[in-house]
């Protein structure tokens, strides 16, 4: 899986995708930036400055290297072990690609689950 660690609201979420998509850990990023919630009458995008904490592969409950497409940005391979793992919470994993108007669902603060929504297609 790949994975890159984002804060966001002041958490450390980890969000995990498969090696098999054709999918960049910028291109995950983006997505998350670009989320839509509801705010007043209208829709603001929540995390557009999220900020980008760790990127890397995990395997076997070990995160190791980096991610070239948002510029070599390092895993941290303990702590983001330990963020992923960490109790209550277990590893939520994107499925499909990413993209805008994809639905996404946060649950104890500290993991994203990206569920892409049928097209009609």
């Amino acid at each position: 899986m790949k994975y890159v660690i984002m804060n966001l609201g002041g958490d450390e979420v980890p969000i995990l995708f498969p090696e098999s998509h054709a999918l960049s850990h910028a291109q995950v990023v983006e997505g998350i930036r670009a989320v839509k919630v509801p705010e007043g009458p209208g829709w603001c995008r929540a995390y557009q400055r999220a900020e980008v904490v760790s990127a890397g592969f995990y395997r076997d409950g070990v995160c190791s290297g980096k991610s070239i497409s948002l510029g070599d940005l390092e895993s941290r391979p303990t702590e983001d072990a330990r963020i992923i793992e960490r109790e209550g919470c277990g590893a939520y994993y994107a499925a499909g690609l990413l993209k805008e108007g994809d639905s996404f669902s946060f649950s104890c603060k500290c993991m994203v689950t990206i569920n892409p929504q049928p097209t009609g297609e």
